[in-house]
């Protein structure tokens, strides 16, 4: 035995698991057991000491996934007087609760313990129950292949790029999309090059943005793009968000790439399909409107009041059918790419009057106010500028009820004029405020469901503006009102 015996004694018993064997010749007797190991094994030192190990553990043979039995570590031990580890070992131990043999994983260490003349006389082994974690790291890989089957089957592909290093890791289906194969890399400048020019340089401000964030940035984007390889034309959604790894020291963007080449054929062909009815439908309302206008430039020379009433009314309507229908032929042009600005040099304070009081012969539940107005020279495209105006006027009428006054504010800076929309309305409820410009998109709820409208103009207003370099956004309230901004740069 080792020397200080008593004091051995004592750091073995509240040790870790650990069972001392002592050798003689091909058998190793158990002479003690630590407590942790005891409570571990849900044995007694009356059922261990005395007898030999593989009593309790009848392990004879290597396994045939290759791990060396317990028996031949510890002859290994004696052999060499090197310590022997046998990393997540599986053990079956009878739980005396339910009787049942339940499985254990252990860490097993063997150490040597020499007499005197150098010779192995003793065996201590410890045991770390890895069970939890073995069974977490199982779940953990189950997870991920569920996930990885998922993405599959989903036909999405995956990449993450490393914010130091710029480096792109990708998946075959993203490989695939970008026209590459299997085994080929991929770098972030052959990514940008295969996208359209027209969506090259914002894929590009968001990946900068997104890899230079603290890691809460996250996108969503949709882009065509040209086979780096295969020269195949394709339409790419990529979702991404910052992620820290592990250790928290390194940035990493991740994201997913999905092919909707197909849903954009379909965006397509319906917007052809529109932009083809709303084409047809404007002959027959200009017959219609100038019917009306000469019937009622006749009826004013006559004495037939209520059906003059009659006739201005229905051309209230007409000219409410004909901004639909060019809606609905804009938002085909913006879709097609078709959409060009025709900009020049206007005044739009006096633009701002004018429609205004077009709109005050049209509108008669609402008074609408001017504030601020003044001699502002910009730069656009002054129908597209004057339909976002009639757009948001008419967005506060419709959603606010009679009598509450609308107004229309214009304000200068030396880098801006803005223009603001204000009514005493409905609001918008939080739920639909992040979706309120998107297309064919309206508010829901039953105090909206006997208004009408398509959902077109917020958001063909919010294209006008972008596409003037501008910013368009709401303030609103439930029950309180809204006021829509937009500005137009005056550089």
């Amino acid at each position: 035995m080792p020397n200080n015996e008593q004091l051995f004694q004592q750091i073995f018993k509240i040790s870790a698991a650990c069972l001392l064997l002592k050798v003689s010749g091909s058998a190793f007797t158990i002479i003690d057991a630590s407590d942790q190991y005891l409570a571990l094994t849900s044995t007694s030192r009356a059922q261990l000491i005395g007898k030999d190990v593989f009593e309790i553990f009848p392990d004879k043979e290597d396994h045939p996934d290759g791990a060396i039995s317990t028996r031949n570590a510890i002859v290994e031990v004696v052999r060499t007087g090197k310590q022997f580890v046998i990393s997540d070992y599986l053990y079956h131990i009878q739980v005396p609760e339910t009787g049942q043999l339940e499985p254990f994983w252990w860490t097993s260490t063997f150490d040597p313990l020499y007499n005197e003349n150098g010779k192995v006389d003793y065996v201590l082994g410890t045991a770390v129950d890895n069970t939890l974690q073995h069974i977490s790291n199982y779940h953990l890989n189950e997870a991920e292949q569920i996930l990885r089957l998922a993405i599959e089957a989903a036909d999405i592909g995956t990449w993450s790029i490393n914010a130091d290093t710029k480096g792109i890791v990708s998946s075959d289906r993203s490989k695939e999309l970008y026209g590459l194969q299997k085994n080929e890399h991929i770098t972030i400048d052959e990514v940008i090059s295969a996208i359209d020019s027209e969506y090259r340089e914002k894929v590009f401000d968001l990946l900068n943005q997104s890899l230079q964030s603290d890691g809460s940035q996250s996108f969503v984007i949709d882009y065509p793009v040209k086979g780096i390889k295969d020269g195949k034309r394709r339409w790419l959604r990529s979702n991404a968000k910052m992620f820290f790894n592990i250790s928290g020291n390194e940035r990493v963007l991740c994201g997913t790439l999905l092919d909707i080449t197909d849903i954009k054929l379909a965006e397509q062909n319906k917007n052809d399909f529109i932009g083809m009815v709303s084409h047809e439908l404007k002959t027959p309302l200009t017959t219609i409107t100038a019917v009306m206008q000469l019937a009622r430039h006749k009826l004013k020379e006559s004495d037939k009041k209520p059906l003059l009433d009659a006739i201005e009314r229905g051309n209230v309507q007409v000219k409410r059918m004909a901004a639909m229908i060019k809606g609905f032929l804009d938002i085909s042009r913006l879709e097609s790419g078709q959409m060009i600005l025709e900009s020049s040099f206007f005044d739009i304070g006096k633009l701002l009057h004018e429609v205004v009081e077009e709109l005050r012969l049209i509108e008669l539940a609402h008074p609408i106010t001017l504030v601020g107005i003044s001699a502002t020279q910009v730069y656009a495209d002054r129908v597209k500028i004057s339909s976002v105006i009639s757009n948001l006027i008419n967005n506060a009428t419709k959603y606010s009820p009679n009598g509450k006054p609308i107004v229309v504010t214009c304000e200068k800076t030396e880098e801006a004029v803005s223009v603001s929309v204000r009514d005493e309305g409905i609001g918008i409820s939080q739920q639909d405020l992040n979706q309120i410009f998107d297309r064919y998109y309206r508010a829901g709820g039953a105090h909206t469901r006997n208004i009408s409208g398509f959902g077109i103009g917020l958001y063909l207003s919010s294209e006008i503006i972008k596409k003037h370099q501008g910013k368009i956004w709401v303030d609103t309230a439930q029950d309180v009102g809204s006021t829509f901004y937009f500005t137009l740069p005056l550089q």
